[in-house]
């Protein structure tokens, strides 16, 4: 399936108290189904940078990037039952690989019945993708102190896109998001005597938007949250 499967990183010295890391991969695959299912188109990058000024204090930062892509998972017809009271398994015309985005395929969804109304189904009305990008960056300070190692952490997460999928029992369903998520974290760490301690704090914001449609023909479930 033309399958290319690449990455690479390199770490390299910045002076005598700097040190960067930076990485990379990318993969891509055709579909394995039919109607281009089943595939991946996937890259991503990340990039480090430590710095230790004097022994007892270091800062490290970070980011990385991601980007999902293609057509994205499959399905595939197996067959219909019968009406009641037989409910007889009638198996369909395809091989595991023909997909549900086909010509035929969509021809077949046509004699279909589905819930809840039990009408025919209609042709798939729009393909398969996912469009999505992943993001964050990231830092870590240690100071070492008269009275113990003050280490402070935050992060910072997000995605964003949207999807499109479908499903032998329902037609197209569309998911868009947009989310992030903002960490904090503190805390000093240290002896008094026979006790270790650590005292510190957690901070975190999360934000999430959605709105999801999912067509199901005869009823159009929508699900939005913000």
């Amino acid at each position: 399936y033309s399958a290319v499967n690449a990455d690479g990183y390199v770490n390299m010295p910045v002076g005598d108290n700097m040190a960067v890391r930076l990485a990379a991969s990318h993969l891509v695959q055709d579909g394995i189904n039919r109607d281009g299912s089943d595939d991946r188109d996937l890259w991503s990058a990340r990039g480090q940078v430590l710095f230790e000024p004097y022994d007892g204090l270091s800062l490290r930062v970070g980011g990385d990037y991601a980007k999902v892509g293609g057509t994205g998972p499959g399905n595939h017809y197996l067959g219909s039952f019968g009406p009641a009271p037989a409910y007889t398994f009638i198996p369909g015309p395809f091989d595991l690989y023909e997909g549900l985005g086909t010509d035929a395929a969509n021809a077949y969804r046509t004699t279909l019945r589905g819930a809840p109304g039990f009408g025919l189904l209609r042709p798939l009305n729009r393909k398969n993708y996912i469009d999505m990008q992943y993001w964050g960056l990231n830092g870590e300070l240690n100071a070492d102190t008269g009275i113990g190692t003050f280490t402070v952490i935050a992060a910072y997460r997000a995605d964003k896109g949207s999807t499109a999928f479908n499903g032998p029992a329902f037609n197209t369903a569309i998911n868009v998001v947009d989310d992030s998520q903002f960490t904090l974290e503190a805390r000093l760490a240290g002896k008094l005597g026979s006790f270790d301690y650590i005292v510190g704090g957690f901070y975190m914001k999360d934000d999430a938007y959605a709105n999801n449609e999912f067509n199901q023909e005869f009823v159009l479930p929508i699900q939005r949250y913000d």
